[in-house]
């Protein structure tokens, strides 16, 4: 696992990265830190080296270059990166939904904090990871989640789209969805079964993902819809 920490801050960041390398016990082989004093720095460094980490722990109040603008940069190049923000104001933390944020840390950070961030980015890295599987004529297919911004149903035929190119396959949503992990994809019309990670904002009942892709919520999978993405957003909050 490679983790980035940019803070400004020597005291909280040399803290932070201690408490990290305490939870893995110290083992090199199972993860790299590396500390950022600057949000130029940390920028520089992604711009010169094409270098990215899974998790970046990024203080919101930096001088010059803050956490907010640095995490802009990040998902510019990255959208799946887990960004935790650190800060010792809580109500700038509403500003870190246009970045898609994992989570905030309100400091002083301590080792209960870091430990149960970590489990849950792990867990959720994880499922992120999972691979989807189907078959288009002879070839068979495999993809991640994260490659996967949604699914579109016509007739049996199911298109898969992610950002780079669409596939489609023969197939039910019946099928899909007894396949698919319910804590990331959730059905939102009976054409539609979307990943969750990829919502950009709900207006009214409709879907902007991150592509700019609107997709109407219909009647019948609203509710459900609406508490499924509660416990998704709530399970990354807590």
């Amino acid at each position: 696992m490679k983790i980035a920490i940019c803070d400004d801050t020597y005291k909280d960041s040399g803290k932070l990265e201690e408490l990290i390398y305490k939870y893995f016990n110290y083992n090199e082989r199972l993860f790299t830190c590396d500390v950022y004093t600057s949000g130029e720095e940390l920028i520089e460094h992604l711009e010169e080296s094409n270098i990215y980490y899974q998790i970046y722990f990024l203080d919101i109040e930096m001088l010059e270059i803050n956490g907010l603008q640095a995490a802009k940069f990040i998902r510019s190049k990255d959208m799946n990166a887990l960004i935790i923000f650190t800060t010792n104001h809580s109500e700038l933390v509403y500003q870190a939904f246009e970045v898609n944020a994992f989570h905030y840390l309100r400091k002083p950070i301590n080792k209960d904090m870091v430990d149960k961030i970590l489990i849950r980015a792990k867990h959720f890295l994880t499922i992120k990871n999972t691979i989807f599987q189907f078959k288009s004529g002879k070839i068979l297919y495999t993809l991640n989640y994260n490659q996967i911004l949604y699914f579109e149903k016509d007739k049996r035929l199911i298109f898969v789209h992610t950002d780079n190119e669409d596939f489609t396959y023969y197939g039910t949503f019946k099928e899909l969805n007894d396949n698919v992990n319910d804590t990331i994809f959730a059905q939102v019309h009976k054409s539609f079964i979307i990943n969750m990670d990829f919502v950009f904002k709900i207006e009214n009942k409709e879907l902007v993902l991150k592509n700019n892709k609107r997709i109407s919520i219909s009647r019948k999978y609203y509710n459900e819809f609406m508490h499924k993405y509660r416990q998704f957003i709530l399970a990354r909050l807590i």
